[in-house]
């Protein structure tokens, strides 16, 4: 009896144990798991992966979309210009609302860049003077005016002056039509700057209305074969030498020229035979040849060092030499600087 009380005591203790060991790791121990919590299959599990190994297939995990370890590159103006195009093609392509989409703001994008340079531009040039358009020829009513006055006054005198060092000479025929057009122009050239300007008949006759003129002939056409005249009438500016052979002429026209044109013409040409000097050209213009270059042979010379180093280097070489030029919109104080 005892025997078999024994060998029952053993198998009954086996399944005792079974059970403890299941309440151990049942809902009221493990409860933080849930009731719907249940463990993976190990054999399905392995499974997947080499069908997800054999497909190729790359599956992201939370920690693989963390921000710091995705690249993320600027979308700058390197990058539209190397995109844009590409954006473009492929709205045209396929025009889907993702690929317009893309495209329309990649544009946007570029718009926005371009405008805010153009922002930041015109509120540099506003507040650099020595950029300022208006320094070549005022914008404003009130200089404009002071410009124009200054600058006619400039033109009588330095056509005036050429009576000094230069002369005028005027070639014609009798029974040119287009000589008879001319010829008041050129009175009235001779009067408004009080110039002596010298006729030339090329025939031996007179043109009507220039018996006031100071004239000499050219019958055989020596002079004007000189100057190398082709058609009448034409116009040569000679500086004042003792010799007419070794003149320093200019032909300002051969054919009709209006009075405005003759006057630009002239002033041009006895600027370049030295009978007037650049000073005196550049305040007869229109609209001021502000120039860092000064119209210098060559090219302007920087640092290379400073050039490559220093940002604020080229922006200053070239400010202080347009602050050395004069500007129409204001005089220049004795002793100081703009």
């Amino acid at each position: 009896m005892r025997g078999i009380l024994v060998i029952f005591l053993v198998f009954s203790l086996v399944p005792i144990g079974q059970a403890y060991a299941q309440s151990q790791s049942g809902f009221y121990y493990e409860r933080e798991r849930g009731w719907f919590w249940h463990e993976p299959d190990d054999e399905l599990a392995e499974e997947d992966e080499s069908v997800v190994e054999e497909q190729g297939i790359s599956v992201l995990l939370p920690e693989d979309l963390a921000p710091e370890k995705r690249e993320r590159i600027p979308l700058d103006v390197a990058w539209l210009r190397e995109n844009i195009e590409a954006l473009q093609i492929r709205a045209l392509e396929n025009p889907s609302t993702e690929n317009v989409a893309a495209f329309a703001y990649a544009q946007r994008l570029m718009l926005d860049i371009s405008s805010r340079f153009s922002t930041a531009m015109m509120e540099f040039m506003a507040m650099e003077p020595e950029l300022d358009e208006s320094q070549r020829r005022p914008t404003s009513t009130l200089s404009l005016n002071v410009f124009k006055k200054e600058t006619a006054q400039a033109l009588t005198q330095t056509i005036q002056s050429l009576n000094e060092s230069a002369h005028i000479w005027f070639f014609y025929t009798s029974d040119c039509p287009y000589c008879m057009q001319q010829l008041p122009i050129v009175r009235e050239f001779a009067r408004r700057y009080n110039l002596d300007i010298l006729a030339v008949s090329l025939d031996g006759g007179v043109l009507r209305g220039s018996e006031t003129m100071e004239t000499v002939f050219d019958i055989e056409h020596r002079v004007a074969t000189m100057f190398g005249l082709e058609f009448t009438p034409s116009l040569v500016l000679a500086k004042t030498v003792d010799d007419v052979r070794d003149s320093d002429f200019t032909i300002l026209s051969q054919g009709l020229i209006t009075l405005p044109d003759l006057e630009r013409i002239t002033l041009i040409a006895a600027r370049d035979m030295g009978a007037i000097t650049s000073e005196q050209y550049a305040l007869t213009t229109e609209v001021r040849d502000i120039n860092v270059l000064r119209n210098e042979d060559g090219v302007l010379e920087a640092d290379a060092d400073l050039l490559e180093n220093d940002p604020g280097y080229l922006a200053e070489l070239l400010r202080a030499r347009l602050r050395e030029m004069n500007s129409p919109v204001g005089a220049r104080a004795l002793g100081g600087s703009r």
